[in-house]
């Protein structure tokens, strides 16, 4: 398998419960010996290099209903063990594989937009519990460069509660400490006005969802509420109208 799929995530975001047990193929010792045959296998290739993973055909079907029906009865992908997918990210696909394992995201681990990048995968795969596991990450702060993660803003559905989200944690920011993003400023940050100056010169839907959050907020007085500070279901995606437990 392409990546690392056994890694933690300092942030404790959990996915869901009954993980995989961690299960390293071939591995000689005193106490045990495991080894598959490859029909326990299915054969991934990702992305424009042709990136291969080998996951275990239990773990993609059991945690993935794209998959599941990928590799059902009749069909060609069942028969050759083989999926292949050349229009996503291998990065990103990663991510999946490594929260299909352990179920656990290693958020320090992965950039900001490859994160994102994920999250729309999920949605291709109707995986909403990695969905909702990626939005908890990016609203406790736990991403590693906001920036790149508001790069991919534009690829996410307008009705995407993470694209909410982005726009959320930006206009917080900016209420909070209007001083840091002010070009002109000697208290600015420079990451914090660069990033904005970026977000204004190269994502228009980004800038126009922020000026109608800037516009609708003063409205009120104070600042807006940190979504760090939230707790429980925020954000999240609910299918078939269920809510988080």
């Amino acid at each position: 398998m392409s990546g690392s799929a056994t890694s933690t995530c300092n942030s404790g975001v959990d996915g869901p419960s009954g993980k995989e047990p961690k299960v390293e193929v071939g591995k000689d010792s005193s106490d045990s010996l495991i080894i598959y045959s490859l029909a326990d296998f299915v054969f991934v290739t990702v992305g424009k290099d042709k990136v291969k993973f080998g996951i275990h055909k239990k773990v993609l079907v059991s945690k993935c209903p794209f998959f599941d029906k990928c590799l059902g009865a009749g069909m060609r992908e069942a028969d050759e063990n083989a999926v292949t997918l050349p229009d996503d990210d291998p990065e990103a696909f990663d991510v999946v594989v490594e929260w299909m394992y352990t179920g656990r995201l290693d958020c320090f681990g992965k950039r900001g937009d490859f994160l994102v990048q994920a999250y729309i995968l999920a949605d291709k795969y109707s995986m909403p519990v990695l969905q909702n596991a990626i939005a908890d990450v990016f609203r406790a702060g736990h991403h590693p460069n906001l920036r790149k993660a508001l790069r991919e803003y534009g690829r996410l559905p307008e009705n995407s509660p993470l694209r909410q989200l982005l726009v959320d944690k930006v206009h917080f920011q900016i209420r909070k400490f209007p001083e840091q993003y002010k070009l002109d400023s000697v208290l600015k940050l420079d990451a914090a006005a660069a990033t904005l100056e970026e977000v204004i010169q190269t994502n228009a839907p980004l800038t126009t969802a922020l000026i109608w959050k800037l516009f609708d907020s003063y409205r009120y007085v104070g600042v807006p509420t940190n979504p760090a500070s939230l707790v429980g279901c925020h954000y999240h995606i609910h299918q078939g109208g269920r809510k988080c437990k």
